[in-house]
């Protein structure tokens, strides 16, 4: 796949609250893990559906753990300014949610149902007389969902309640071990966030912007991340950082340059771009007070003695 084909362009079409749901209570043996529902039945249980054209691996459970966070309380909604903010250097991790309650409701097969003349998506349809939209089939899937809605609320009663609150102890433990440790180190992150943007929007000739350390990413870091990390800003500060070659400009499209073109037209661009590299340094931004260079490079070992070393080894050595 590359950078200016439109399956390179994800994206989140809807986020929603679908419906609120309550399971009836049942008896059964309170050790298994698929016995029936063990709490009160008058429990609300939030049905909350995304849809889109493809996830990343542990992409919903991100944007569910900080929505949780946000609703919670435990961190204010400008931490997505500072997450979404392509001008802070830093990354930002987000909390991930229990896959509990994950499952896929469906898929879509608009283009293909149009070539088939035939519903693949189990609906009510009367577009097209053949596919998945017989009153059969429906009450099938729907028998199927239910089920599979059950059953994802009888996993977050396992561990069973609290017997003066009522919470969920799956769900406090999410809260205490995963939401307000990240939510204490976000809450940081976020004050050195606003503190760079405040010094890159209003610049003072006698002060620098400076970049939050390190350990303030996450305690976890591995050592040689955080040596990278330091080696990377000092390849950006000393001047030497290429700028990208004519062949990776083919699947590499830089957005600060191309925000009203399509990929299919940087594409187009950069191919028929004949001219010399330029600077990989490129003005200062509103959003920067540095110089910051755009540029992509390869370093690293090559393995046998036949394949030839990048060049960016020698610019540097360190990395």
């Amino acid at each position: 796949m590359m950078a200016h084909e439109f399956l390179a362009y994800r994206r989140l079409d809807r986020f929603y609250h679908r419906a609120t749901l309550r399971f009836d209570k049942e008896n059964g043996d309170s050790n298994d893990q698929n016995a029936p529902l063990r709490c009160s039945s008058s429990r609300p249980y939030i049905l909350v559906s995304l849809s889109g054209d493809q996830f990343l691996t542990g992409q919903i459970q991100g944007i569910m753990g900080l929505f949780f966070a946000i609703a919670l309380n435990l961190i204010p909604p400008s931490i997505l300014t500072c997450i979404f903010d392509e001008s802070y250097p830093h990354l930002i991790p987000v909390p991930y949610a229990p896959v509990i309650g994950l499952y896929a409701a469906g898929a879509s097969y608009t283009s293909w149902e149009g070539r088939m003349k035939k519903i693949l998506d189990v609906r009510i349809c009367q577009r097209y007389l053949e596919g998945f939209n017989d009153q059969h089939t429906r009450e099938r899937v729907a028998h199927w969902t239910s089920d599979v809605q059950r059953s994802i609320a009888k996993k977050w009663e396992f561990q069973g309640c609290d017997a003066t609150t009522g919470e969920l102890h799956t769900v406090a433990n999410f809260v205490t071990d995963v939401l307000k440790p990240w939510a204490k180190r976000a809450a940081r992150q976020l004050e050195e966030y606003h503190e760079w943007k405040n010094a890159a929007e209003n610049p003072n000739p006698s002060a620098t912007v400076t970049l939050p350390p390190l350990n303030s990413i996450d305690t976890t870091v591995p050592q040689a991340y955080e040596e990278v990390l330091h080696y990377l800003r000092l390849a950006n500060s000393s001047g030497l950082w290429p700028t990208t070659s004519h062949k990776r400009n083919l699947v590499i499209s830089n957005s600060s340059s191309s925000d009203d073109k399509s990929l299919s037209v940087s594409y187009k661009i950069a191919k028929d771009n004949k001219q010399s590299r330029q600077s990989a340094y490129s003005s200062p931004s509103s959003a920067s007070s540095s110089n910051s260079a755009v540029g992509s490079f390869s370093v690293g070992a090559m393995p046998g003695i036949q394949c030839q070393a990048p060049r960016s080894n020698a610019l540097f050595p360190e990395l």
